[in-house]
């Protein structure tokens, strides 16, 4: 279709019925038709390109489908334990106790006898089941799995399994159970305690490592915590390992002796973050589970599961909080070592733009005029804020978005009569935050953005009180400075059809180094441009910053694009 007054092409489509009720459920209104430009006036390659947008919208209705869909419950095998434990031994002694007081009753009847031939029966079926004994056990693995509300069934998967683990369990246990009632028909002791029975069909055992006061594993977390606070560390990264080590805590045992904390641990800690779906604490079908079970329950569905980045970094925290309790004594080797996923960095997380996404993104709405209300239409509005000036800037300078994001307007100043962007820590009006010591570095503003008229846009905010040069952008929950832009510009790119796999904001930062290498620019400059530390020999010789000013200026210059801006002012 067309829009009116639109010569473009347009891909529309209503919402299925069935992903409708699911997001009504969920926002309680009417979701609209899916909707976008097929950025071309010409019929057939309009229909050309209607094939894979429409691909691609299916594949988010299938997501919000599975995403919705109810989570089979898949029982652990300490459930499993625990459950025949209460249900089948405990239930079978009871039964068997009514049946042998009726049996006792009887005048002349030799306790020894019955003892002896409960053990027959019990020999019996475990030598030579009958097609009787075996149906038994499982009507009885069927009426557990229905008390406990489990999905398991006869089959193949994951339930399939289950099933056949908890038949075996089962029958299993009625053996225990046999072999405890003629026990005690014979005066022998035999421990039926629910703790003494989940130990002796193989359940967890607690730790017989329990810490000592205040040197559990979140205790420790503290102390570690208050010292990298000390040391610099930031506060929002401390947070988020807190979560990993709290999850970590409760995946071991959270009253277990570091000391007893082996390699196996970290492997099966391992193998279960890579088991369980991204942000997978915040899925209404996953709430309120430990790991493991989240990852068994996960492993049900089939559904997408966390990039070995995600995984790798996890596993790094908790291998960094280990090589901490090794430097204080408390353990005596980080057993967390050695277990980081190898990636191809040749595989880029975040491509660089072409010179023709370039042309492209840089002819798009947002930066020749726009709707006044959709940055993503053509229209008369003029954008000056920080959603025109953030992605020149990235791609002009190499920073990152949320550098730029904490600019204040003092930062933007001249040395030796070159203007320059001052990446610093040092705020008046917000608490700054750099990734790495390095990051603190002198950039000089290229002349494409002050041609643009970028000077004037800093001179404005002072002229208005304002500290910073982007006051009206605000740190995610999370403390990111870069949350709001980077959500922002996926959904700009989405909304012009140019979203591709990490493409994304950061990928600016890579654009800027390709350009910069293509220009012939010398590695060590590069690496003072974009704040990477030098860790080579040399580099820890004489006191001149790699990269001065002035090779620092006549580099920036060296970078075009193709001579994407030049002379061209807004």
């Amino acid at each position: 279709m067309k829009r009116p007054g639109s010569s473009s092409w347009q891909y529309r489509e209503a919402v299925p019925a069935d992903v409708e009720a699911i997001l009504v459920a969920r926002t309680g209104k009417r979701p609209s038709d899916a909707m976008k430009s097929l950025r071309t006036t010409d019929k057939r390659e309009a229909e050309r390109r209607v094939v894979a947008v429409r691909a691609r919208q299916h594949e988010v209705w299938d997501e919000i489908r599975s995403s919705s869909a109810r989570v089979p419950n898949i029982p652990t095998p300490n459930a499993m334990i625990e459950a025949v434990t209460a249900h089948v031994h405990k239930g079978f002694l009871r039964v068997q106790r009514e049946k042998l007081r009726a049996e006792l009753a009887e005048e002349g009847v030799d306790l020894s006898l019955l003892a002896a031939k409960k053990r027959r029966k019990r020999a019996e079926v475990a030598l030579m089941p009958s097609p009787n004994d075996i149906g038994e056990m499982e009507h009885l693995a069927a009426a557990v799995a229905r008390k406990e509300g489990w999905s398991v069934a006869p089959g193949n998967g994951v339930q399939g399994e289950r099933w056949n683990e908890l038949v075996a369990l089962v029958t299993k246990t009625v053996q225990l159970a046999r072999s405890d009632l003629a026990d005690l028909m014979d005066g022998k002791d035999a421990n039926t305690d629910h703790r003494a029975v989940v130990e002796r069909l193989g359940g967890c055992r607690p730790s017989t490592t329990v810490a000592p006061p205040d040197e559990d594993i979140m205790s420790l977390f503290d102390q570690y915590e208050r010292e990298r606070l000390r040391e610099g560390k930031r506060a929002d990264t401390l947070t988020s390992e807190r979560k990993t080590i709290k999850h970590f805590a409760r995946f071991v045992g959270e009253q277990i002796t570091v000391s007893a904390i082996s390699r196996s641990h970290i492997r099966d800690f391992k193998r279960a973050l890579s088991e369980v779906p991204h942000r997978w604490t915040a899925r209404d079908e996953l709430k309120g589970m430990a790991l493991a079970d989240a990852a068994r329950t996960w492993a049900a569905t089939g559904g997408e599961t966390r990039s070995a980045r995600t995984v790798n970094r996890e596993v790094s925290e908790v291998s960094a909080f280990i090589a901490w309790l090794k430097k204080n004594d408390y353990v005596e080797e980080n057993v967390a070592t050695g277990f980081r996923t190898r990636i191809d960095k040749a595989k880029r997380k975040y491509p660089p733009y072409s010179d023709i996404q370039l042309k492209e993104l840089f002819s798009s709405p947002l930066f020749v005029g726009c709707h006044a209300k959709k940055e993503h239409q053509s229209g008369d509005e003029k954008i000056r804020d920080w959603r025109f000036w953030l992605p020149l800037c990235a791609l002009y300078s190499g920073a990152r978005a949320g550098e730029i994001v904490q600019l204040e307007t003092n930062d933007i100043r001249q040395i030796e009569d070159v203007w320059v962007f001052d990446f610093n820590d040092e705020g008046a009006s917000i608490d700054k935050k750099l990734k790495t010591a390095s990051s603190r570095r002198i950039v000089p503003i290229h002349p494409a953005l002050i041609e643009l008229g970028f000077l004037d846009y800093v001179r404005l905010q002072v002229r208005t009180g304002s500290q910073r040069v982007f006051s009206d952008l605000l740190p995610g929950p999370r403390g990111d400075w870069s949350y709001r832009p980077s959500k922002f510009w996926a959904r700009y790119l989405e909304r012009i059809d140019m979203k591709r796999p990490g493409l994304n904001l950061h990928s600016f930062r890579h654009s800027f180094a390709d350009e910069c290498r293509r220009a012939g620019v010398e590695e060590g400059v590069l690496k003072a441009l974009l704040g990477h530390a030098d860790h080579s020999q040399t580099g820890h010789y004489g006191t001149l910053a790699l990269g001065n000013l002035r090779q620092r200026h006549e580099a920036i210059k060296m970078v075009s694009y193709g001579h994407l801006h030049v002379t061209r002012r807004v």
